[in-house]
């Protein structure tokens, strides 16, 4: 009990120092963020894109508040257990179908940046509008902090990259995009242009 409690609040505090926050603003920035997205974020400052043995991942499932067995069992989800070891899968390596019914932010994201990929503009603002992140902070923080903890050459961070480098024009979109984020968000993937 009291060594989960210790591993809860190392926790806590790699992710305020991963997501660069201090203060107060800090506390909320990582209150926002759910156990997954914690995860997620450790497991990339530790190990980037590594598979990792089972006993290490499930340690720092634990100190998430996660059941790692739980996670790879989820259909869709990040995890997928080879052997004696775990892979934290990216974006790419995740099926579109579970990455947009996904409501938690590193979902979110990652549906983003499969959008983003494919160039589908009008999509992608209706997803990050519809989800609420699009104007979150703490979406940008940990999209940045994943960015920040991968390779040069890794895919994920190129994607990320690019979706940051777009940020402002995906919060505030042209008229255009806000008539395609119209037309998107109710079901109309062939709006009139």
């Amino acid at each position: 009990m009291l060594l989960d409690k210790v591993r809860t609040l190392a926790t806590d505090f790699a992710v305020r120092q991963i997501l660069h926050e201090g203060g107060q603003a800090a506390r909320s920035y990582s209150a926002a963020i759910s156990d997954r997205v914690r995860f997620y974020v450790l497991w990339r400052w530790n190990y980037g894109e590594a598979c990792v043995p089972f006993d290490e991942a499930r340690k720092l499932a634990q100190s998430c508040g996660l059941d790692l067995a739980e996670e790879w069992s989820r259909r869709g989800g990040m995890v997928k257990k080879e052997q004696e070891f775990v892979r934290l899968l990216g974006p790419h390596q995740r099926e579109m179908e579970h990455l947009a019914a996904g409501q938690d932010l590193i979902d979110v994201l990652h549906h983003a940046l499969r959008l983003w990929e494919k160039g589908d503009r009008a999509e992608l603002i209706a997803r990050l509008s519809k989800s609420g992140c699009g104007r979150s902070e703490a979406c940008y923080r940990v999209a940045q902090a994943i960015s920040e903890c991968l390779p040069i050459e890794s895919k994920e961070k190129k994607q990320l990259d690019g979706l940051l480098a777009r940020r402002a024009r995906l919060q505030k979109p042209s008229s255009t995009g806000l008539i395609l984020c119209y037309w998107a968000t109710r079901g109309y993937h062939d709006a009139p242009t």
